[in-house]
């Protein structure tokens, strides 16, 4: 627990520190029109049914372990970190960043009570200092990205040194997902 309030209060430290850098003009996300609620069955219905199928191999390639820091970029409903939690332990924790505060609502409602900890943030603009993650994996997010280098740069620098990215992208959309994984150095 002590973990998990220290990430908490560098969320915030560090969310407090980029206030003035961080894109406020981003729009609700992919799968939450702006100015509706967001339907999280139907997102899982649609994308979370077969796109969950893709999860382990990307926690693999992170090597995503017991008393981890994941940032899971993207989270969406919390597929990415449902699954991260018990890899990382009662000593880890998972952040979920996502541009869509609604999608956060969800991710936050199916995962309560655990070491999850939602932030609304951009992935080319993550409000975190630079390497405080063991892990960071995108599942099925980047392709969204404006400028997706940008958010691969994000992704390296709040990485650890000995830590790994490990990213699931789609080349056209949502078809044809590719899986990505690499070492920080």
């Amino acid at each position: 627990m002590v973990q998990l309030e220290l990430v908490l209060a560098e969320v915030q430290a560090s969310s407090e520190l980029m206030d003035g850098d961080m894109s406020t003009t981003f729009g609700a996300g992919f799968h939450a029109t702006p100015g509706k609620a967001v339907d999280a069955s139907a997102y899982d219905r649609w994308t979370g049914r077969w796109s969950r199928l893709f999860i382990p191999a990307v926690l693999a390639a992170a090597a995503v372990g017991p008393k981890y820091r994941v940032l899971d970029v993207s989270t969406g409903t919390g597929e990415a970190a449902r699954m991260a939690l018990p890899l990382v332990g009662t000593e880890g924790v998972v952040v979920g960043a996502d541009i869509s505060p609604a999608m956060l609502t969800s991710a936050r409602a199916g995962l309560h009570g655990s070491s999850f900890l939602p932030v609304a943030a951009d992935g080319q603009a993550l409000p975190f200092r630079d390497a405080s993650f063991d892990a960071v994996v995108c599942q099925l997010g980047l392709q969204f990205f404006p400028d997706p280098a940008q958010g691969v740069r994000e992704f390296r620098r709040v990485l650890r040194n000995s830590g790994r990215v490990a990213i699931c992208a789609g080349v056209d959309g949502l078809s044809s997902p590719r899986f990505y994984g690499a070492p920080a150095s």
